[in-house]
């Protein structure tokens, strides 16, 4: 099984690798371009999109992968037709429901998000990049429901190198005026670049009307909507979050914020992505086989661990070279923020391998009931912790926050499964989180000649990855995966 995770994570960890890269130097001009004030209006404008397209999408992203996953293990070629038949359908008109929304209601995000009217045109633009990000959504859904991980990667990348090429000159000739056209042009890219990789899979087209389309989609779309609700509420909490941070602090406070997290996507968003890009629909395939599914969860999890905690200690070492050189130095000011975060991807990595198992056993009202429980708790102290202590209040409770996930994600899947991580489980989290936590202290909380300790955590860390690869038996794996021809 190690071999299984160690493959789709040389494919979509090299592809991200190249993603961050890139992802990294748009970052770079868009800080030099647009400032902290553009990285707020960009944080603003993406999350109100975002939370519509949610709304409107009916989280078909989730729930049509396990359709589609289910029937690929099957290997039901008549089933694999109409799933994918129905789910380009269902994308269509979920994508135009969302433009119109937009459009109609542009006049009220523009009110309740900047409190003025002024940015309505910029909404009605808006709305039209929905309809082509549920497009892609639909694309995406092929890719990884019939498992092309190595297309997926692919498109991952050329994607990220065609959003650099075309947005660099924009910010640099329009400066903030360029945000909403480039955003717009993002998505248009992106849908036909997903659609370059998808437009050779083979399957029996199966036509429906769009009457017929409703009804047969009808379970997959209530599924959806359940799933959606997370999505949802947590986009609603990013959105307040941010709104009141711009309200107390000002636009520039939001897109240092926004800048913070954007760090940490980039950094640490190869962990996530191959989970979220392989880890669920493997899950899905398994889940009639809890003994399968468990040994899934125990060892997707020490392996997230093996290759987060090195990066995590880098980051601490690096702190803030890293952050001038993906942005200037008017961004130091988030330093701490990001830490204090970073320290909180630990929890997110452990909480993030048990939910997955929630949602793969097809239980969508306790899905629904572990999210919104942990959103509430996590939006109420975050505003506490940026009213009290700005910047560094956020990064402490988005701390706080997955540590309560992580305990009561696990509290709920021990008693509804009768799940517990294994003991090498939680030695190996015992032993990465030590290390970071040592880290993270010696390199912020002592004096300069102490914080040269945190090279040694760092060096610790990467010698028990390296011990951990070599004890799964995949150091050969990888130097094959390495040299392998592509």
């Amino acid at each position: 099984m190690y071999q299984d995770i160690a493959k789709s994570t040389w494919i979509f960890g090299s592809s991200q690798v190249v993603v961050m890269l890139l992802n990294i130097v748009r970052t770079k001009f868009i800080a030099v371009f647009l400032g902290t004030e553009g990285y707020g209006l960009i944080s603003l404008f993406t999350n109100s999109i975002n939370l519509i397209g949610t709304v409107t999408g009916f989280g078909l992203g989730t729930s049509a992968i396990k359709d589609l996953a289910q029937s690929n293990s099957e290997g039901d070629a008549k089933k694999i037709a109409r799933t994918v038949s129905l789910t380009k359908k269902i994308v269509w008109l979920t994508g135009i429901l969302g433009t119109v929304v937009t459009i109609v209601f542009s006049p009220i995000l523009s009110l309740s998000v900047f409190g003025n009217y002024s940015f309505t045109i910029s909404f009605i633009w808006l709305g039209i990049s929905i309809l082509f990000n549920q497009l892609t959504v639909g694309n995406t859904i092929l890719l990884r429901g019939l498992r092309l991980n190595r297309k997926l990667a692919n498109a991952n990348m050329t994607g990220a190198l065609v959003g650099l090429i075309l947005s660099i000159p924009l910010y640099y000739l329009f400066g903030n005026k360029a945000i909403v056209p480039t955003l717009l042009l993002s998505s248009v890219v992106s849908f036909l670049r997903s659609r370059y990789f998808t437009k050779d899979i083979q399957y029996e087209k199966v036509n429906f009307t769009y009457k017929e389309s409703l009804m047969e989609a009808k379970p997959t779309l209530i599924l959806g909507l359940m799933l959606s609700l997370t999505s949802i509420f947590t986009l609603i909490k990013a959105l307040v979050i941010r709104i009141y941070i711009e309200q107390k602090g000002g636009v520039a406070e939001v897109g240092l914020y926004h800048a913070g997290f954007v760090l940490i996507n980039t950094y640490l968003g190869m962990i996530f992505t191959i989970m979220s890009n392989d880890y669920y629909p493997s899950l899905a395939e398994k889940f009639k086989d809890k003994k399968a599914s468990f040994e899934l969860v125990n060892k997707q999890l020490i392996f997230g661990l093996t290759l987060l905690t090195p990066l995590i200690c880098g980051y601490f070492v690096l702190n803030d070279y890293i952050i001038i050189a993906l942005f200037s130095k008017k961004f130091i000011l988030i330093t701490m923020m990001i830490a204090w975060s970073l320290m909180g991807t630990f929890f997110k990595l452990i909480s993030w391998t048990q939910s997955y198992m929630i949602l793969s056993e097809g239980n969508n009202k306790r899905f629904l009931l572990n999210e919104v429980i942990s959103i509430v708790f996590t939006l109420s102290i975050s505003i506490l912790g940026y009213k009290y202590w700005g910047l560094n209040g956020l990064g402490i409770t988005y701390l706080i926050g997955y540590m309560y996930y992580t305990l009561q994600t696990h509290y709920l899947c021990k008693r509804w499964y009768g799940f517990d991580f294994n003991s090498s489980s939680k030695i190996s989290i015992l032993f990465h989180v030590t290390l970071a936590s040592g880290c993270f202290y010696f390199v912020y909380f002592t004096n300069d000649l102490m914080r040269l300790s945190g090279i040694l955590f760092l060096i610790l860390s990467i010698a028990l990855s390296y011990f951990e690869i070599k004890k799964m038996g995949l150091t050969p794996k990888f130097k094959k995966l390495i040299l392998r021809k592509r």
